[in-house]
């Protein structure tokens, strides 16, 4: 089954029409459920500032 994650920075609304702030998109066909989400982790740790 396919897996996607987006990472977004909230929502913003142009004349009705909702969108994402900067979507970054993670997808896997293949591959365990932990990997997907260890790279998900990965790109947040890289990109944003956690504590």
């Amino acid at each position: 089954m396919p897996r996607l994650i987006y990472v977004h920075e909230g929502v913003t609304y142009n004349n009705g029409k909702r969108s994402l702030k900067s979507p970054y998109y993670l997808s896997s066909l293949k591959g365990k459920q932990e990997e997907l989400w260890q790279k998900t982790f990965e790109y947040i740790e890289d990109n944003y500032e956690i504590s």
